[in-house]
């Protein structure tokens, strides 16, 4: 059993999202339904469900400023119809970002994707974090980038460059923001201006004075820093 709290100022909306929950899969089970940011503290940190699925907008209020009230860590949901909070959500751990009106086929991918995160396992910080996009803010617009598609990131002057399998994003969002949003299990950083994915590392190159050279799938090479050569070697499982 996967248990849900929703959370929504229109009370006609908590009852399709609980109907359309209840149809999609009868595991989920709605343990508390709140229509304030008050209520929702109260109710969340009390039966603590595995997920919330939150409206950002509750009256004249946002859900932000009480997340941090929460005495422990779900998967989070935002369905809103609004879009311009969509960077703001991802760097609160959101696992997905729903636009209302609410599908059923859309919802489906996102029970699809909690699931995929664990199931009715408690998720601890590594989950909540494990998201499937990295959201890059590049002028007005945000971009979703898949994480399997990202082989590094440098930090170019004030511009952090986004290197894919398909094609390469700029963005002014510094590389220490992006770094705390990605999957530590999946990226490594390995010199002040790069993190590269620990999966499109194909060899560790030795260079001179006890240096070394990292190549990538896509053949590029990055000098390996000193200060970050024996975390590297460690996740790797090379010996220095």
């Amino acid at each position: 059993m996967i248990t849900c709290g929703i959370v929504d100022d229109d009370p006609v909306a908590i009852e399709r999202v609980e109907r359309l929950i209840g149809e999609i899969d009868s595991a989920f089970q709605i343990v508390f339904k709140a229509t304030d940011c008050s209520e929702f503290v109260k109710c969340a940190n009390l039966y603590k469900p595995d997920v919330l699925f939150l409206d950002i907008n509750i009256s004249e209020d946002t859900i932000f400023g009480h997340l941090e009230r929460l005495n422990y860590e779900p998967h989070i949901v935002f369905i809103t119809a609004y879009d311009e909070y969509l960077l703001k959500a991802f760097e609160e751990g959101a696992i997905d970002y729903i636009l209302k009106p609410i599908s059923k086929e859309r919802l489906s991918k996102t029970i699809d994707r909690i699931k995929r995160l664990g199931l009715n396992r408690r998720p601890n910080e590594y989950y909540v974090r494990q998201i499937l996009k990295l959201p890059v803010k590049q002028g007005e617009s945000i971009i979703l980038v898949d994480l399997k598609d990202i082989i590094y990131l440098e930090a170019d002057d004030k511009t952090i460059k986004i290197f894919t399998e398909g094609e390469t994003y700029e963005t002014s969002t510094p590389l220490y923001t992006l770094e705390q949003k990605l999957p530590a299990d999946k990226f490594v950083r390995i010199h002040k201006s790069y993190i590269v994915s620990v999966e499109h590392i194909v060899e560790v190159k030795k260079w001179f004075q006890n240096s070394y050279i990292i190549v990538l799938s896509d053949n590029t090479e990055l000098k390996l820093s000193r200060n970050y050569q024996e975390e590297v070697f460690k996740r790797l499982g090379l010996k220095n």
